[in-house]
C-alpha cells in the first residue's frame, strides 16, 4: 500500500512506444493517440562546469548524438551522469592512491570512498541505460529508430509479426 494520494506504480511490462505500435501494424488494435514531437537538440553545458567536466559532458553528448537520441530534455539527466561519472573517477583515484581498506584502531574497514565509488557505479549504470549505452539499450534504440521499409528487413521483426498474426 502506497501512502496516501501517492499513486500506485504499475505492474507488468512498460507499455510500448506509439511509434513501435505503428510499425507493428497496431496489432492491439487500440486506439492510439499521435505521437509527441521532440526536439532534437543538443542541451546547453551547465554554467558552473569547469574543464573537466565539460569535456566529460562533450564526450557523453557527443556518442549520445550520434544515435539520434538527445534531446533539450535530457539536460538534467545528462548533468546527473557527468556529475556521477567525475565522482566516480575521483573517488577510484582514491582507492587506487590508499587502498580498499581503512586501517582503524577498532579493526580494518572497507575505505568510505570505495563504498561510496561503488554507490556512484550504480548510479551510472543506471543512467547508462537510460541513454543507450549498453548493447540491449542500444538494440531497442536502432530498433525504434528504424523507417517502416528497413523494419521489413529486420528478421526479428519478421518473425514478431508472424507470430502476432498467428495469435
Amino acid at each position: 500500500m502506497g501512502i496516501k494520494g501517492t499513486p500506485r506504480p504499475t505492474a507488468g511490462r512498460k507499455p510500448k512506444p506509439i511509434e513501435t505500435h505503428i510499425r507493428n501494424g497496431n496489432p492491439s488494435k487500440i486506439p492510439l493517440p499521435e505521437p509527441v514531437p521532440v526536439p532534437r537538440d543538443r542541451p546547453a553545458v551547465p554554467e558552473h562546469y569547469d574543464e573537466v567536466s565539460t569535456a566529460y559532458w562533450n564526450s557523453f553528448c557527443d556518442r549520445v548524438e550520434s544515435m539520434g537520441v538527445l534531446t533539450s530534455f535530457d539536460a538534467e539527466s545528462m548533468e546527473m551522469l557527468v556529475d556521477s561519472w567525475r565522482g566516480y573517477r575521483e573517488m577510484q583515484a582514491h582507492v587506487m592512491e590508499h587502498g580498499y581498506v581503512q586501517f582503524t584502531k577498532s579493526g580494518n574497514s572497507i575505505s568510505g570512498y570505495f563504498a561510496a565509488r561503488n554507490k556512484l557505479a550504480q548510479q551510472i549504470t543506471s543512467l547508462l541505460i537510460q541513454f543507450g549505452f549498453t548493447p540491449v539499450a542500444r538494440a531497442q534504440i536502432a530498433r525504434a529508430n528504424m523507417k517502416p521499409d528497413e523494419a521489413e528487413d529486420d528478421p526479428l521483426l519478421a518473425m514478431m509479426k508472424k507470430r502476432a498474426e498467428r495469435n
